[in-house]
């Protein structure tokens, strides 16, 4: 599979979950995000691939979704980064 493939599949997924479904008497309406990385550029196993497409859905989303999005390589770079979190704490007055 390569990188026309992906998209072939996304816009038939995203055309197919287009449609309004009646459900219980209702329409319900679907938003839809994809996101795709492609091996072996992306990522040489499952994890790596996954969490790399996790973050193209993400910026898929940003865009409004219904669309998808290709893992582009700044988004892979912090992808790889370890998350810090800082906490400030102020001294009580006691």
């Amino acid at each position: 599979a390569d990188a026309g493939d992906a998209v072939y599949s996304a816009e038939r997924i995203l055309a197919a979950l287009a449609m309004p479904y009646a459900i219980s008497e209702r329409n319900v309406h679907l938003n839809t995000s994809i996101g795709i990385s492609i091996y072996p550029q992306d990522g040489h196993d499952a994890d790596t691939l996954i969490k790399r497409a996790a973050t193209a859905m993400y910026q898929a989303k940003k865009k409004g979704g219904n669309n998808y999005h290709f893992l582009e390589q700044n988004m892979n770079d912090r992808s790889d980064r370890p998350l810090s979190c800082r906490t400030m704490v102020a001294p009580s007055a006691s």
